[in-house]
């Protein structure tokens, strides 16, 4: 269920990215990287709950590590698809004015393209995942 919990995340966390850049259309440039980090955090917060329902059962400090790169890595791959399509843009669509910090990196510092970056994020949630599920 991890999977499906860590997808509905990303879906709900692209929907709220969508309604606050459809609302502040032509007021501002970008939305606020630090409330969309709040967001992933607050969901993030949410999975663990619902994955680790069981009262008795404290998750290590491994599982949670490694839980937070599958989901990373998940959101990683799936956010920017999902707010593109509810944004009627081209699937691979790359904002020329986003002020995030990681996409800087990717984008200046690797030179990865927008399909490069999702094949990296794909693999490290493959590669998460099944540790994880080993894990759990």
């Amino acid at each position: 269920m991890f999977i499906v919990y860590t997808i509905l995340a990303v879906i709900i966390s692209a929907i709220i990215d969508w309604i606050r850049i459809t609302l502040s259309l032509g007021k501002v440039s970008n939305i606020n990287k630090v409330v969309t980090f709040t967001i992933g955090a607050i969901l993030f917060g949410i999975c663990l709950s619902l994955i680790y329902t069981d009262y008795y059962y404290t998750p290590g400090f491994f599982e949670i590590l490694t839980y937070s790169i599958f989901y990373t890595s998940s959101r990683a791959t799936l956010y920017d698809v999902i707010l593109n399509l509810l944004r009627d843009k081209e699937i691979d669509y790359i904002s020329t004015t986003t002020n995030s910090l990681i996409d800087f990196i990717e984008r200046t510092g690797l030179k990865w393209g927008f399909w490069t970056e999702r094949l990296v994020y794909l693999i490290g949630a493959i590669v998460s995942g099944m540790v994880y599920q080993n894990l759990y």
